[in-house]
Formats: structure tokens, sequence, C-alpha cells
């Protein structure tokens, strides 16, 4: 015989759906129950009354039917009424995790809007920054770059000449770096992640560079020395606005660390078997020898990895770790040769290429003639900047 499937009732009662299709609930199984067990008691009885031996051997049985019956029937309906207890703390355990899901879910949500937000303001103040450089650093700097030019056109003597050379040297290296800065920020969303690499005249760099950190020197009563062997390339590879600035760093690293004596910048070319490989350059002053805590800040500056310095980089460590990035940037090293108490050295490491020759197109540099019927006109020149005026006018009446 098939056992009914027990359900709950909306009141919380209990029911059991028969086989044949009918339903009862817990206390009519109780009453079936007691009416089955009653029964069989009452035929024990009465087989008890028996006087054949028979009788007692049948009330014993009654008596072990019914406790094996009443024993089943209890474990089967406790059994049946525990499992859908078990189903529902089941579905209440999963309704729970799906609403832990769901809060969760939201709390990601409303992490990323944040997320979003911050990085659309950091863009909005990026562009904003950038536009300042523009107008207010790069337009100035090309307009004394002008004027700078127009400057040294006119009849200077030998040594207004050379402070006009090189203050527009500053000027240029000044104008490059504020390019190569907006460059560099546009270069994310162009997909353009490598610098143009040129051939750069190292005599004219470098005595450029010397000429730059002059006066700092005889402040300080320092001698700069540079050592240029004739067996130098006249032009290395190099970007323009980066090779200019990693030279700029070092120098003035050398001369940050220096308190008397000399400051030098030697040249030489490292040979791979036997063949000109690479060029070196090195800073290294003379006098006291640096101590050995400042020894290792700039080894820790040179193991630092990343794009930014560390917040616990001083200034000359800030700027070795830039110049050492834009040594690796153009495929070369930065190795610091500081023995302890010992004089500061570093050395700047280079590859050198083939020099490919540049283009000479026809035409370069001429400038033509304006025919008769147009020469001697008006011309209505319009710029929100006054250097730039000036300096347009001023070649215009060249």
């Amino acid at each position: 015989m098939k056992s009914g499937i027990f359900q709950e009732t909306d009141a919380g009662q209990q029911k059991m759906i028969s086989p044949s299709g009918t339903s009862f609930n817990g206390r009519s199984r109780s009453t079936i129950l007691s009416w089955v067990a009653s029964g069989i008691l009452l035929a024990s009885a009465v087989l008890l009354l028996l006087p054949s031996p028979t009788g007692w051997k049948m009330a014993l049985l009654a008596f072990a039917v019914t406790a094996v019956s009443a024993l089943l029937f209890s474990f089967h309906y406790r059994r049946a009424g525990t499992a859908p207890e078990r189903a529902k703390a089941g579905m209440e355990e999963s309704a729970r995790a799906i609403q832990e899901l769901k809060q969760e879910l939201a709390k990601r949500d409303v992490a990323l809007d944040r997320l979003s937000r911050d990085v659309q303001l950091a863009r909005s103040s990026l562009e904003r920054l950038l536009a300042l450089v523009n107008q207010e650093i790069r337009i100035p700097a090309e307009g004394l770059l002008e004027m700078t030019e127009l400057l040294m056109d006119s009849d200077l003597d030998a040594r207004a000449q050379r402070l006009a050379k090189t203050m527009r040297s500053s000027v240029e290296g000044l104008a490059e770096a504020v390019r190569s800065a907006l460059d560099s920020a546009h270069r994310p969303e162009t997909g353009d992640s490598e610098s143009a690499t040129e051939e750069i005249d190292l005599g004219s760099l470098v005595r450029e560079t010397l000429q730059r950190f002059d006066n700092r020197a005889r402040q300080k009563k320092l001698n700069l020395v540079a050592n240029l062997p004739s067996t130098l390339p006249a032009t290395v590879p190099g970007v323009p606005a980066q090779l200019p600035q990693l030279l700029e760093n070092l120098l003035g690293i050398t001369l940050t660390l220096s308190e008397e004596g000399e400051v030098h910048l030697d040249a030489d070319l490292g040979r791979e078997k036997g063949i000109p490989a690479r060029i070196e350059l090195r800073f290294c002053n003379t006098g006291p020898g640096i101590s050995h805590a400042q020894q290792a800040a700039l080894f820790n500056a040179l193991a630092c990895s990343g794009e930014i310095p560390p917040d616990n980089l001083d200034a000359t460590g800030r700027a070795l770790f830039i110049a050492r990035r834009l040594a690796k940037s153009m495929g070369g090293e930065l190795v610091l040769q500081t023995p302890r108490g010992e004089n500061f050295c570093v050395v700047l490491s280079l590859p050198l290429k083939a020099p490919v020759p540049a283009p000479d197109p026809e035409g370069l540099g001429t400038v033509p003639e304006l025919p008769a019927e147009r020469q001697k006109r008006r011309i209505l020149l319009a710029d929100d900047n006054a250097v730039n005026r000036l300096v347009a006018v001023s070649m215009l009446q060249v």
C-alpha cells in the first residue's frame, strides 16, 4: 500500500494526500491510528478470553503488530513532516543569498558610477590644464624665442651675442619641453607611444648645456670641464625634447652634489667586438665624497620602478629618477658608479645607430617673390598675444 504525501496548509497544519486523492490532516491521522489500535486491542482481549493456547499466541501477535505499526507510522509521519520544512529552509537560504548578491551588485554599481565621475572630472581637469599650458606657456615661449632670434640678428657685441644665444637655447628647451608634454598628454587617445628620433649635434648640445649652468657653477665656485674626443661621431640619435633635458638633469644633479673642485662631462665610445655600439657620457665631480646616506638615497632612486617617482624621494632623487626614465625611453641606461665615501659619478649609455641623411627637397628655404602689383600693400595683422604681435610686426618690417 502506498503512503500518502504530506503538505502544509495556510493555517500551519499538515495534511496528507492519499493515493486516491483524499486529503486528511494530522488530527485525522491520529483518529484513524486510535481506531486501528483500539480494534487490534479489542481483538486481542477477545482472543485472551479463549481457553486454548492459540488465543494467547494470537493476542501476543496482535500486540506486536500494533506496536510495530505504531512505530512505523510515527516514523513516517516525522520524516514526511520534516521534508517540507527542510525545503522551506533551503528556499529561505537561497532567497537570502540572492538578496545579498543583489546588495553587493548594487554597491559595485555605485562604486563604478563614482569611479566614472572621478575619471570624467580628471579628464576635464587635464583638458583645462593642457589648454592653460598651451595658451599661457607655449605661445609666450614661442614668442620669446622669435624675439631672441630677432635680437641675435641685430648689432650685438660678442658677449651679448653669446648671452642671446644661451637665452635662445634655454627658450628652445622650454618650448620643446612644453610641446613634448602636450604631445604626451594626447598620445593615449591617438595610440602613438613613441617619440621621433633625430640626429642631434652632440658637441653643440654639450656646449649649450654647459653655458646654461655656467652662472650656477660660478656661484658655487666650481669649474665646468667637458671632454669630447675627436673620435666621437658628429651627431648621435636622440629625441630632441628628451636628450637636452636628460643632460640638464644629470649635470644639475652633479652640481648639486658638488661643493668644491670641478664638474666633468666626459664622452667616449662603448664598443662591442671592436665596433662602436654606444656612446657613454660620464658626469663626475671632484672634491669631497658624498655621504653614505646620500649614496643610499641615489641608489634607491635608481632602483624605483614605475612612471611616477615615489613620495619618499628628495629633489635630487626625483631628478635622477626622471633621468633614468628618459634614458630608458631612448633605449639607453643609467648606471651609478659612486663607491661609498668617494666622488659622485653617473654614466649615461645611449645606443648608436647608423645616421640616416635627411631629405633635401628642392626649394627648401627659398622665399617666392611677390608680383609687383601685390607689393607695398597694407596687411591686417590680428593676434590676441602682445608678444606675438610684436614679433610678427618686426618680421614684416625686415
